[in-house]
């Protein structure tokens, strides 16, 4: 083996690598403006996916809209516990298709609602 081709695949082994640990790029969005109805379908969406959604506050309804035509919605929720006290908020994503919304997560303490905030923060949307 030649020089050159020892250093090919020294530098393919080192692309393939380092391509790994990779997570794929959201689709790129344009802002979106929700109607009533629409606000309705998520909250409706977000009692469906959370049965024991006691009194719950909901706030900072966000959307974008993705090049295959779904809305990705994020905002904040908060409820009250099985005791009757209040829950910490938290956010949540989801996309919002055909008049229906579907939950992708709930943030349910602090570290999995800064991710969900940062997922809206890539799909360009400031919650």
């Amino acid at each position: 083996m030649s020089c050159r081709e020892a250093f090919a695949r020294i530098v393919s082994a080192f692309i393939a690598a380092s391509t790994l640990g990779c997570t794929a790029v959201p689709k790129p969005t344009s802002p979106y403006i929700l109607s009533d109805t629409e606000i309705t379908t998520v909250q409706r969406g977000l009692f469906s996916a959370l049965p024991d959604l006691d009194s719950p506050n909901f706030r900072s309804f966000k959307a974008a809209r993705t090049p295959n035509g779904d809305i990705v919605v994020c905002g904040w929720m908060s409820s009250k516990n099985s005791k009757g006290y209040p829950s910490p908020e938290g956010a949540f994503i989801g996309s919002l298709s055909a008049g229906k919304f579907v939950s992708e997560r709930v943030g349910k303490d602090p570290y999995s609602t800064a991710e969900i905030v940062d997922k809206c923060h890539d799909r360009g949307m400031s919650i």
